[in-house]
């Protein structure tokens, strides 16, 4: 699965998000009306498609470890950066299911890794 497949995933599948078609933007920012895609939760934009890199940008990253929490999943991480040989070993877990767990050596691929598993177990 392709980076671009992966972060659609994680925004549908964990985030509950949707595209919209082109979202009209009217903003300060613009010196006209724009046309926007925008992730769409609970029909209000969230943020541009474009900009959602839950891959690579620790901040999205931890937006997928709430909204799983939300979910009541319990999160766990272990691994350092300091471990180059070794991959970061991230955690999610409820009541119901055992462990779902995400290996990558970049921490916010883990994360989505094993949120993406945690998800398809519902």
């Amino acid at each position: 699965m392709t980076d671009e497949e992966l972060t659609r995933q994680l925004a549908e599948r964990v985030m509950g998000w949707r595209t919209s078609f082109w979202v009209k933007c009217d903003s300060a920012f613009w010196d006209t009306e724009g046309l926007v895609n925008y992730w769409i939760y609970n029909d209000r934009p969230v943020m541009q498609v474009m900009d959602f890199k839950p891959l690579t940008n620790i901040v999205h990253a931890w937006m997928v470890v709430e909204r799983m929490r939300e979910k009541g999943y319990t999160f766990s991480i272990s691994g350092t950066s300091k471990e180059k040989d070794k991959p970061f070993e991230v955690g999610f877990w409820n009541y119901i299911k055992t462990q779902q767990t995400g290996y990558d050596k970049s921490i916010c691929r883990a994360i989505g890794l094993a949120a993406l598993a945690a998800v398809e177990e519902e």
